[in-house]
């Protein structure tokens, strides 16, 4: 069975309704922006960083509205988002990072200066900020043209994984729950 897409069926219904708003800013987005974004992302995210199905892409960052894009462009082209708790100790983010393998890691700038405290053998080749002062890395490659805005063309199996979800490991080390 093949996922749906509500996202775009929402865009197609509604278009014009706001879809999310980020508390913070004040920033909202329809379903049709929403939408597009989402598919330019996981454009960028496939071209600029081969990013395809089953791969890894770990996200060290709060909770901001450039998250829920980035959730929404990975489970469209089939990967899986592994999203690292920022309050983590260095020991414990390079368990995580060590055990899921992630081909790319998207970190907020506030915890860059973290990755130097980390094993370098558990970090990713490739890497790119999600939030700067000045810019939001996953908004400006969600609105970049050069990516379709159409929705990839691939198909997702409704039992496809989209997560992977750490364990308090509280007894233990933390064990990564698979979410489909």
């Amino acid at each position: 069975m093949i996922r749906t897409n509500w996202l775009e069926r929402w865009a197609l219904y509604t278009p014009n309704k706001v879809a999310i708003i980020d508390d913070a800013t004040g920033r909202s987005f329809t379903y049709q922006q929403f939408f597009e974004i989402t598919n330019r992302l996981s454009c960028a995210l496939q071209q600029e960083y081969q990013i395809g199905k089953g791969d890894r892409v770990a996200a060290l960052s709060q909770n901001c509205i450039e998250y829920v894009f980035l959730f929404f462009a990975v489970q469209q082209i089939d990967a899986i988002l592994v999203p690292v708790n920022f309050r983590l100790a260095a020991r414990e983010i390079d368990f995580v990072l060590k055990d899921c393998q992630p081909k790319l890691l998207v970190v907020q700038t506030e915890y860059e200066s973290l990755l130097g405290s980390l094993d370098s053998d558990n970090l990713p080749a490739r890497r790119f900020p999600m939030v700067s002062a000045t810019s939001a890395d996953v908004m400006r490659l969600g609105t970049d043209e050069r990516y379709s805005a159409a929705r990839p063309s691939i198909d997702v199996p409704f039992e496809s994984a989209c997560m992977i979800l750490y364990t308090s490991g509280t007894t233990g080390a933390p064990k990564g729950a698979l979410i489909t």
